[in-house]
């Protein structure tokens, strides 16, 4: 692919679109885990349903008991059982794990030198948890289909590595670290974003619009015309999972993480940037079991 993408010397860019018909097939969730988003974006959970599909997935059924174990220390004996698990769970938690592992199960054959997946997918979920708690604190928001949006909106960063791994290796020398300079970089080299693959990719699924003009707005929160508010939660939670590292001192992250927050998005949510400091105690530890759900090894990264 690279080959055939130009740069800005008068010959053309990749179409984003383009791109992600050449991937899907690579990059398409398995029926399962399509299945169970379709179940997690519905306002109520059908339990004997989600144990039932998680039931013909091997890897979701270790998961889930992983989970249910953890998370009811009270019970009278060990769960060992999908339909006792997905009882034990309630519902935040439980939509939390199909997100994450159907997400993880679309991208774990990504084979790339250009990106560490355990700090990836860190950095997805401290942002759709973010998403989570600052839409609880909005009445017009949904906290679910804000957590998916969450976890979802650096994906199309995955198809670029994969892709045009030559061109993405541009960008990251160029860029260097800061998502906000590599977003600039990527117009600049491929003529697409990694917003754009992802709205793109999504799409490709079937997913609602909502989570579409979230993960293609991102960073852009003032274009969003449809779902504004969904856009403009993710876009503050992107700022404020960059500072979930453990080298960062926590008194100093509200300062930085504003300085790269849109102030329209103060207006869109009525939100403050005064919440930014609780929003990263609430996750901060919430992070590192969820990380743990994906891949039990995760938690040695920190």
């Amino acid at each position: 692919m690279d080959q055939r993408t130009f740069s800005n010397t008068g010959r053309r860019f990749v179409d984003a679109s383009e791109l992600v018909s050449e991937v899907s097939r690579i990059f398409s969730p398995p029926i399962v885990c399509r299945r169970l988003t379709e179940l997690v974006i519905d306002p109520t959970i059908d339990r004997e349903e989600v144990a039932e599909i998680i039931g013909h997935d091997p890897g979701l059924v270790a998961r889930l008991l992983k989970a249910a174990n953890n998370v009811r220390t009270d019970h009278p004996g060990k769960i060992d059982s999908v339909q006792d698990a997905v009882t034990a769970l309630d519902d935040a938690d439980l939509r939390t794990l199909i997100t994450t592992a159907t997400a993880v199960e679309s991208f774990n054959h990504v084979d790339t030198d250009l990106v560490e997946m355990n700090n990836f997918w860190n950095h997805s979920v401290c942002c759709g948890l973010a998403a989570r708690v600052l839409a609880e604190r909005c009445e017009q928001a949904n906290p679910d289909r804000a957590f998916l949006a969450g976890v979802l909106h650096d994906i199309g960063q995955l198809v670029i590595y994969h892709a045009l791994p030559t061109l993405a290796n541009e960008v990251l020398k160029k860029a260097g670290e800061p998502e906000a300079y590599r977003y600039r970089a990527e117009k600049e080299i491929i003529g697409i974003t990694h917003a754009d693959v992802g709205a793109e990719l999504i799409k490709s699924w079937g997913l609602p619009e909502a989570l579409q003009e979230a993960v293609r707005f991102h960073h852009e929160p003032d274009k969003a015309v449809n779902f504004p508010m969904e856009t403009a939660l993710v876009h503050i939670s992107t700022s404020v999972a960059n500072r979930i590292e453990p080298s960062w001192k926590m008194e100093l992250v509200p300062r930085d993480a504003l300085d790269h927050i849109n102030p329209h998005v103060w207006t869109v949510t009525g939100l403050s940037p005064e919440i930014i400091h609780p929003t990263l105690e609430d996750i901060n530890i919430e992070s590192f079991g969820v990380m743990c759900l994906i891949d039990p090894k995760s938690m040695f990264i920190f």
